[in-house]
Parts: structure tokens; sequence; C-alpha cells
């Protein structure tokens, strides 16, 4: 079945009740701000299978939640705005990884002053 504009239609559902992985991943991240246990991963893994999500790789996803954590915390470090907290997580990945930085090495970062490194470092740790 065509729309008016030729895009095929969705099969009766709506595209507000499809499953939003990026919604999904912010939310749990959002609940669990210290981490998570394996039994708490592997019941969300189970829970975006339900939702309609492809779970097949459980890393990929794994990182993405990472990210999505490492991104929460650094947004609330004052003066961290998105595209700061962008380019640290694109550079670290994961909060582990960050916390291997010392203040001098986030320091040399050309969007982080020294002030601004050591509140990431402190916010981290």
């Amino acid at each position: 079945m065509a729309t008016k504009k030729g895009k095929k239609a969705t099969k009766g559902r709506k595209k507000s009740d499809q499953p939003d992985l990026a919604r999904d991943l912010d939310d749990f991240a959002a609940a669990q701000p210290g981490g998570w246990s394996h039994e708490d991963w592997m019941n969300f893994l189970e829970y975006l299978a339900q939702r309609g999500h492809d779970t097949s790789n459980p890393d990929a996803i794994g990182i993405d939640l990472e990210r999505k954590r490492l991104a929460l915390i650094l947004g609330e470090v004052p003066g961290m705005g998105p595209k700061r907290v962008q380019n640290l997580v694109e550079r670290y990945d994961t909060l582990w990884n960050l916390r291997q930085a010392t203040v001098d090495e986030l320091a040399e970062h050309k969007s982080l002053t020294r002030a601004l490194a050591e509140r990431v470092y402190e916010a981290v740790h």
C-alpha cells in the first residue's frame, strides 16, 4: 500500500509506536548512573528484544550504551556543552577509558581549558 507521497505505509504501526533504540538506551543509562550488573544487562537485552530491537550484536549495543552513559555524566559537568561532550565521547568511548586519563591529558584537548579538564576529572572519579 502506498501513501500519497509514494512511501510504503507501515503495517499497522504508527511511527511513534516503533521502538526507539536510542531512547531505550538513554532511559536505561539514566536509570543506572552508577553502572549495571550482568543480570541487569541480560534483562535489558531481553527487554530490547521484546520491544522489537535487533539484539544479535550485544557488543555493539553495549558500546552504544556505554557512550550514552558517558555523555550523560559529561553533560552534567558545568561548562560541558554538546560539542565538548561529543568530542570526549568520540575520543574515550567509555567511562572506564576516560577515567584512565589524567587532568593533563584532558587539558590537551583543544576544546577543554585546564579548569574544565579538572572538573571533568573530578566528575568521573
